[in-house]
């Protein structure tokens, strides 16, 4: 499935939305963005990783992923599905409140009928004006958008509490918690009581990467946002997110982010500054 809301986020849009149907149309692999994204779900039945918890959402049910934070969702054999996905950078929300409260949100949510349908229906118009575009577009999706985060934000208390825990959910949190230590396939084995056979094979089951692919994945993501909420160096990044030189840092930035690490920071000043 290609992914156009995020193409055009990509080319610079700051809010992009698309619906989606499907059968046996999986995400191959867990990935994340330095953008918002609400996934509401019209129909079928749907399973959201995130951060190493296994979700099931059902028609009516959102989930909220904030910047930088790993997920992956796909669906049980067979089984068709059709949603909504919201994409949306942090410059688009209104007030210094929404931003904070939002900044917590990551999760599963099972809204009641009412708040669903009222949801539902801002989608909806945010798709229309994506499709057919009128005067004042962007004012109006602007306006839309904080709309939407309000009614979402109410629905705080029927965020989802209990998620499936999973081995490899307590693998991904400790590379969360120690990407910037030397970690191994030998001392994630012999902490998890799993052979390195077996902890290799679900690792790639769950998540589509090996667990190298992972660790690298997640050094990046940190490094990204070190990056651009500090003055560090690029070396001292380089050795805070766990890398043992400049050289494979660079490799491994550029390869997942598309730019090395100085182009990224020439980028996002150069983004800030207009």
């Amino acid at each position: 499935m290609i992914d156009y809301a995020g193409i055009r986020m990509a080319q610079g849009q700051v809010i992009s939305c698309e619906e989606k149907e499907g059968v046996n149309d999986n995400m191959t692999k867990s990935h994340f963005h330095d953008f918002y994204e609400l996934y509401y779900l019209e129909g079928g039945g749907r399973h959201i990783i995130i951060e190493g918890l296994i979700n099931t959402i059902e028609p009516g049910m959102f989930a909220i992923k904030a910047p930088y934070v790993m997920h992956h969702s796909f669906g049980s054999v067979d089984v068709p599905f059709k949603r909504i996905v919201l994409y949306f950078n942090p410059s688009a929300i209104d007030s210094e409140a929404l931003s904070k409260a939002l900044s917590n949100s990551t999760g599963i949510y099972r809204p009641t009928p009412k708040a669903s349908a009222a949801i539902h229906n801002i989608l909806k118009l945010i798709l229309k004006e994506e499709d057919n575009p009128t005067i004042y577009r962007e004012e109006l999706l602007h306006s839309l958008l904080n709309l939407l985060l309000i009614a979402i934000l109410r629905q705080a208390p029927h965020k989802e509490k209990n998620s499936s825990r999973h081995l490899i959910g307590d693998i991904i949190d400790y590379i969360h918690d120690n990407y910037f230590e030397d970690i191994t396939l030998e001392d994630l084995s012999k902490k998890f009581f799993v052979s390195p056979y077996y902890l290799c094979r679900e690792f790639k089951r769950i998540t589509n990467r090996t667990i190298v692919q992972y660790i690298n994945i997640t050094r990046v993501s940190n490094a990204q946002r070190s990056i651009m909420e500090t003055d560090k160096s690029i070396t001292e990044i380089s050795r805070l997110t766990g890398f043992s030189n400049l050289t494979h840092f660079n490799r491994v930035f550029k390869k997942y982010s598309d730019m090395t690490p100085s182009q990224y920071r020439k980028k996002y000043r150069s983004v800030s500054n207009n």
